[in-house]
């Protein structure tokens, strides 16, 4: 069986002190998130974070079209 994911969005976002983690389908619907996620701030790097892109990117079981980070 060949089955097509819809497209999605990854969303990376800072809350004070805390990141959150989303993942919308292009509509805006919430399929998964991660909220409250502390890191320490020198982990905080732009490096850091296109791992965690290319991590959920290539995912089997997501298809990220979009990606906004830090909204």
């Amino acid at each position: 069986m060949n089955i097509k994911l819809k497209p999605m969005r990854l969303i990376f976002s800072r809350n004070e002190n805390t990141w959150d983690k989303v993942i919308t389908d292009l509509n805006g619907i919430t399929i998964f998130a991660q909220r409250g996620i502390k890191l320490l701030e020198e982990s905080a790097t732009k490096e850091y974070f296109d791992d965690w892109e290319n991590q959920l990117r290539n995912a089997p079981w997501w298809n990220i079209v979009e990606v906004e980070r830090f909204i």
